[in-house]
């Protein structure tokens, strides 16, 4: 699975969406861009993210969860080009230059099925973890809160939020002065639907027995299978987790076989940090485990070796790299930093950044940031991140300045570019 995923992600980080959409000869867009965005002539409700290759279509309504039509490449070439998920792959590989793998283990399309069926999944459950968040006001305190939380600004929390949504009334938002003057401008330029906020889409789960049971339900009522393995990492799995693992070829942790249980993602109470890939679709989650304080508040786990969480490589394949909302590749810059809050701290601060999430500089973020003309590696300040700076530095090349963060809320350069 991981080496298709990568060859799907390859697909749609090559291909031109903008260019397969007016293809037909149908659509005609705007020079120049909004933001973002590129938006159409006619229909006039029709939208392109240039940047994460995703278009929505506000006149459309969507699919669970989705106010809006949205979708990538691969969902426009199968809703207005009649291919399937298979047949549109092969076709962008082939028109963009993409070696199509050689699977040993199933056909293309079964695979195609099992990366579709995982992308569905994936999509259900970070708007779900979107609800949860936005409707516990512990957890909007503490990535609010600069006393123990995240600081983070709602511009920054969110995932896309449009104009109307800014303005409706009861809310939970609590934007910017300028954020709501854009909105009520663009609203008055009957642009209601275009994004005036785009951040993370840090998600929650409370960690509890009703809310998995609410989201069982809500995934089982849009047809999901519980009981593939990336269902498994998400809800948990209960009963004879033997003859499941045996049953998906899975070698089982002594952990599960002592427990007669799988614990998923939701089961604790954590924020999650959804890794979105190009498209704009989930592929991946890992998360930050908190805890109740006193007075009703939630609070970072404080022990290190227990403060995150990533999925079981058995059950979903191996960690992701974490790309906050501003990276793209025509950025001038980027910046290499180790976990996921700190990418998102840099996206508040307008700056395009990569969580290595316990990866390390491999190969992988080496190639995705080669072409970028400043490259800054910016490690924790602790002795194991400074301890390990010039040694990953050799990974990136003689070109890859080196940081340190200063107090507060800055970072200083402390090489000039030569590693």
């Amino acid at each position: 699975m991981d080496e298709f995923r990568a060859f799907i992600e390859e697909v749609k980080d090559r291909a031109d969406l903008l260019r397969e959409i007016e293809a037909g000869g149908e659509y005609v867009f705007e020079t120049g861009k909004r933001g973002k965005y590129v938006y159409c002539k006619h229909p006039d409700s029709l939208a392109v993210d240039v940047d994460w290759h995703q278009y929505t279509w506000f006149a459309k309504p969507g699919g669970p969860g989705h106010e809006y039509e949205t979708g990538d490449v691969f969902d426009w070439l199968q809703r207005y080009r009649s291919m399937d998920f298979w047949d549109a792959a092969t076709y962008l590989a082939q028109k963009y230059g993409v070696r199509i793998p050689e699977l040993k283990h199933s056909e293309p399309s079964e695979a195609a099925k099992s990366y579709q069926a995982r992308g569905e999944l994936y999509t259900l459950v970070h708007q779900w973890l979107l609800k949860q968040l936005w409707g516990t006001p512990a957890a909007l305190d503490y990535c609010r809160r600069a006393d123990g939380g995240r600081a983070w600004s709602d511009e920054t929390i969110c995932h896309k939020v449009t104009a109307q949504e800014a303005l409706a009334t009861g809310n939970p938002y609590q934007f910017a002065p300028a954020t709501m003057e854009k909105a009520h401008t663009v609203a008055a330029e009957t642009a209601a639907n275009m994004i005036v906020a785009r951040g993370a889409g840090i998600g929650y789960c409370p960690g509890t027995a009703e809310a998995l049971a609410e989201l069982r339900g809500w995934l089982e009522t849009n047809g999901a299978d519980l009981k593939v393995p990336a269902a498994v990492a998400i809800v948990g799995l209960q009963g004879d987790v033997a003859a499941w693992c045996r049953d998906h070829a899975i070698e089982a942790q002594s952990n599960w076989l002592e427990k007669s249980r799988i614990w998923g993602l939701v089961e604790f109470p954590r924020l999650i940090y959804t890794h979105f890939g190009r498209g704009g679709k989930p592929v991946y989650f890992s998360a930050r485990n908190l805890k109740w304080a006193g007075e009703g508040k939630l609070i970072g786990e404080p022990e290190k070796d227990k403060k995150s969480y990533n999925p079981p490589k058995s059950l979903v394949g191996d960690r992701m790299l974490y790309f906050n909302w501003l990276f793209h590749k025509k950025a001038e810059e980027v910046v290499i930093v180790e976990g996921q809050a700190d990418a998102i701290t840099l996206g508040e601060w307008g700056i395009p950044a990569i969580g290595l999430n316990g990866l390390g500089a491999g190969p992988e973020v080496v190639a995705i940031t080669r072409d970028f003309p400043k490259r800054f590696l910016a490690l924790d300040q602790d002795a194991a991140g400074q301890a390990a700076m010039i040694k990953v530095a050799e990974a990136f090349g003689p070109k890859v300045r080196l940081v340190q963060w200063a107090v507060p809320f800055q970072f200083s350069e402390v090489d000039d570019g030569e590693a």
